[in-house]
């Protein structure tokens, strides 16, 4: 059984710029709330805030873990508390991206199956070519060209 997850690195880069807007957004709220506010402040809480608060919405909502192994898919998002069981036969296609960046290739692996879109890339998530090794072995006749 190949798992997939995100990276603890991945993670913790997007958890320390949440904080930060957060205690930024906070910051700036303070003397807001005490009445000695100036416009600046408002412009600054006003933005950091919210955007704390879409990011850790999207962060919770869009962590996945995609388990691979005896002829299917079985993608779990446990903060939303749902999860899919997909057989290889019902993946409608895959296809692998890959982009030269001056930092070395950007790859990332998308499935498409009955209703799910699954994306996983190589720099934030583990075993990614496991999974692609997988996808290649077990599901050959599906690839997207």
């Amino acid at each position: 059984m190949i798992v997939v997850k995100p990276k603890g690195r991945a993670l913790l880069s997007i958890s320390l710029f949440i904080i930060a807007c957060f205690s930024l957004g906070i910051y700036n709220l303070l003397p807001i709330l005490k009445g000695e506010g100036w416009w600046l402040n408002y412009v600054i809480a006003g933005l950091l805030i919210p955007l704390g608060l879409v990011l850790t919405i999207r962060q919770l909502a869009s962590y996945k873990v995609l388990s691979l192994g005896n002829n299917g898919l079985k993608v779990r998002h446990p903060f939303i508390g749902q999860a899919a069981d997909i057989n290889l036969k019902a993946i409608e296609g895959w296809q692998e991206t890959s982009i030269k960046t001056p930092g070395g290739n950007y790859k990332q692996l998308n499935i498409i199956a009955s209703g799910h879109n699954i994306r996983i890339s190589q720099q934030e998530h583990t075993n990614y070519s496991k999974a692609m090794a997988y996808m290649e072995r077990k599901a050959k006749r599906s690839r997207i060209k």
